[in-house]
């Protein structure tokens, strides 16, 4: 691969830090609050978003069913919010 070529992995490992870290910020989420839903260390996670670990489909996956199951817990509250208004 030329130099100047787009490394597409490393790309796409970058996009999906960013993601993991803009919804876990989003969600009003802590490191410790996500360690504990994902089953992760808060080490781990710190590592993961800042690209010291690679990041791993399985991982991911606890990942993203932590975020969904607070993204869940969020849309409830404030849809209950929003019917008291």
């Amino acid at each position: 691969m030329a130099d100047n070529e787009w490394n597409v992995e490393a790309m796409l490992e970058f996009t999906m830090r960013q993601k993991i870290k803009n919804v876990r910020t989003q969600l009003g989420l802590s490191w410790a609050e996500m360690a504990k839903c994902s089953g992760l260390s808060v080490a781990y996670l710190r590592n993961l978003e800042s690209g010291k670990e690679k990041i791993t489909p399985e991982v991911l996956e606890q990942i993203l069913d932590a975020c969904h199951y607070f993204g869940e817990e969020n849309s409830a509250a404030e849809r209950k919010f929003q019917s008291h208004k």
